[in-house]
């Protein structure tokens, strides 16, 4: 209950290092890592959620955070280029989150926290994008169809069997 106050204006000035004391502060207080579902979901100030979520991303590494928390990625598709550290894209609540955010004025600052999982796990990525919000449905997103345009050439001029997994 105490972590449902984070939906807060004065998150908009969180630093890495809070979300890090914010996460130790969980595990003293309940003996488990703070479920990133704490920070995803709908909040009342987008502004201070992307904040928070900016900060988790940028301390990923050192914030006690249980990524496997929530919804995951289920499409059966080859992961072998997909690194240990880029697990945490495979949090469907994380790509569904910064969607939403991004249609809220905030597009350009959300693009550039794909950036990591359009260059690092690109099968992830394209997995959570159809995964979260199905192609031509009222949830798809400008961003979402932005990063698709950029995705979807990568994996037609190849002899990948992502797109293949996806749509079986």
């Amino acid at each position: 209950a105490v972590f449902e106050h984070l939906d807060d204006p004065v998150l908009e000035r969180l630093d890495p290092a809070g979300v890090v004391l914010i996460a130790a502060v969980h595990r003293l207080a309940l003996g488990v890592p703070l479920p990133v579902t704490v920070l995803l979901g709908r909040w009342r100030n987008m502004r201070a959620q992307l904040r928070a979520i900016e900060c988790l991303l940028d301390a990923k590494s050192a914030a006690d955070v249980d990524w496997g928390a929530g919804a995951r990625v289920e499409a059966a598709i080859p992961m072998m280029s997909a690194k240990p550290e880029l697990a945490h894209w495979s949090c469907l609540e994380l790509t569904r989150t910064l969607l939403r955010l991004s249609v809220h004025g905030t597009f350009g600052r959300v693009r550039a926290l794909f950036a990591e999982a359009t260059s690092g796990c690109p099968q992830q990525l394209l997995a959570a994008l159809l995964q979260t919000a199905p192609v031509n449905t009222a949830a798809e997103t400008p961003l979402q169809i932005d990063i698709l345009e950029q995705l979807l050439p990568l994996f037609i001029s190849t002899d990948s069997n992502v797109l293949r997994h996806l749509w079986e």
